[in-house]
């Protein structure tokens, strides 16, 4: 009996070792971060979420956790993202999402400063300065260039005030952000719930949502993955 237990037991390990080296698990990783930008009658949110993936053999997962918590940052197999801008008044939400197809750090907008009644923006995938034009964002012209000096006029900085707006950004801390008389944008940015939360509350209502972005580190099944990269085969 016990040479019996001993062999289903070495079957056991056996197969375990098989199937965790040839079976694949899916790792994710969903973060996410941006800014918001009001005055005393509008708000603009621009956020951008950035999806890292790892498809590993079992045996390896420790390994990919090990340096997960060790800070260690290995090229994903996969990678995709998106820009979601958000216009909030008082008579309704506009929302633009698009897809960031440059993966490089540092390619995406940023540095929003409002000028001269646009919104401007860094952007070095489609040449730095560029404007938020309702729908997209567009190259400044080679006249904007010279008249604004580059990007020399934007702010990568908060403000408050500032010809009439302000700025702070969306993520590691709770907030309300008070837009005029009109109504309050509730900004919940907090690490601690892993997500990105904003809600509009106008007076004497309850609050709507505007915004959620789940941010998550961990397993996935397969389905979930092939949703999140859709490229992927």
């Amino acid at each position: 009996m016990p040479n019996r237990k001993l062999t289903i037991g070495t079957l056991a390990v056996g197969l375990v070792l098989i199937l965790s080296a040839s079976l694949n698990a899916y790792f994710i990783r969903i973060d996410g971060g941006g800014d918001v930008l009001w005055n005393d009658k509008e708000a603009y949110l621009f956020i951008a979420s950035n999806n890292l993936g790892h498809h590993v053999k079992w045996i390896g997962y420790p390994l990919l956790i090990v340096g997960e918590i060790l800070g260690r940052i290995d090229p994903p197999d996969d990678s995709s993202g998106s820009m979601y801008v958000i216009r909030v008044t008082s008579s309704g939400v506009e929302r633009h999402v698009f897809e960031l197809t440059d993966r490089r750090p540092g390619s995406g907008p940023g540095w929003y400063t409002p000028i001269d009644g646009r919104i401007w923006a860094n952007y070095p995938t489609i040449g730095g300065l560029c404007w938020w034009a309702g729908d997209h964002f567009e190259p400044a012209t080679q006249e904007e260039l010279q008249g604004l000096d580059g990007i020399n006029h934007l702010t990568n900085n908060v403000f408050k005030n500032k010809n009439g707006w302000s700025e702070d950004s969306v993520t590691g801390r709770n907030y309300t952000i008070k837009v005029g008389d009109q109504f309050e944008l509730l900004v919940d940015g907090s690490e601690k719930y892993g997500a990105i939360s904003i809600d509009m509350r106008k007076q004497g209502r309850e609050p709507t949502p505007v915004f959620n972005l789940d941010i998550r580190v961990g397993l996935a099944t397969r389905s979930e993955y092939r949703r999140t990269f859709r490229d992927h085969k």
